[in-house]
């Protein structure tokens, strides 16, 4: 770890962030990672490029996270339908709620609409 990610790291301790344009404007948690190479990038004040370099690989990372969740789904998540427990309907009832969340934010949908 550099200097300046280590300084970063120091900054985000203990720190939620917020963006006015993310959740209306309500505090959200961005995850320790992402916050200290949010931090460590502009400390290091190469905003321009580390934005498209930033936003290629969440979107990368987006595209590989939907990948895996639609494998899952065409395999029924791991389970036969038969053999479902309430657990498994438990599980897959709090997935889809969050995924509805995020869908929601996407398209300003729900408690996200304008």
């Amino acid at each position: 770890m550099d200097q300046v990610t280590k300084r970063a790291a120091e900054i985000v301790v203990g720190i939620r962030m917020t963006h006015p344009a993310a959740d209306g404007g309500r505090e959200f948690d961005l995850g320790r990672a992402a916050a200290v190479e949010l931090v460590a990038a502009g400390l290091r004040g190469s905003r321009e490029a580390s934005v498209v370099e930033k936003f290629i690989g969440y979107k990368d990372e987006f595209d590989r996270l939907i990948e895996r969740l639609t494998a899952l789904s065409e395999n029924y998540f791991g389970v036969e339908p038969e053999a479902a427990t309430w657990s498994d309907v438990g599980n897959l009832a709090v997935w889809v709620s969050q995924l509805q969340r995020i869908s929601d934010m996407a398209f300003k949908e729900g408690i996200y609409a304008a």
